[in-house]
């Protein structure tokens, strides 16, 4: 008698030296959890832009830290005076330490085709809704020192 209550204590003790099946559970979803849930220890993080001016279309290379994986939709390399972003395209190369896209000649913006600003920008990737610290940046004029419009380029425009 005295062997059969002995082991049913043991089972049910909660004791922090033989935790029970429900505190292993909930260690288990705990642990679970911190893996899946983003870290701020791995927020993505630019280091450097090469080259520092470059001209639409030539491609742009982005090394830091923390981009993670490429998810389409949700992840983009953006370009900034502040006032717009422009969103750079599909980029060729993602890595969690490297990121090349092409300078975007610019975007349709609310519908209206909208040419990369000329003079300094800001780089910055966009993962999700967190944001990575931005980098200064210049588009430069094409050979004939001009930015051509942004329709010519895309052929997006009113004709």
């Amino acid at each position: 008698m005295r062997r059969k209550a002995a082991r049913r204590m043991r089972g049910a003790c909660p004791c922090p030296t033989r935790p029970g099946r429900a505190a292993r559970v909930r260690l288990g979803l705990a642990l679970l959890l911190l893996t899946l849930l983003p870290s701020t220890a791995h927020a993505q993080t630019i280091t450097s832009v090469t080259p520092a001016r470059q001209r639409v279309h030539e491609l742009l290379a982005i090394t830091g830290s923390g981009f993670g994986n490429f998810q389409p939709g949700a992840d983009r390399v953006e370009l900034s005076d502040g006032t717009v972003a422009i969103a750079a395209g599909t980029p060729y190369v993602w890595r969690d330490d490297f990121v090349q896209v092409r300078v975007p000649a610019g975007a349709l913006v609310a519908g209206v085709p909208t040419p990369l600003p000329t003079g300094a920008l800001h780089v910055r990737i966009v993962k999700g809704a967190a944001t990575s610290n931005s980098v200064p940046f210049q588009a430069l004029a094409g050979l004939d020192g001009f930015l051509p419009p942004f329709h010519e380029l895309t052929q997006i425009g009113p004709d």
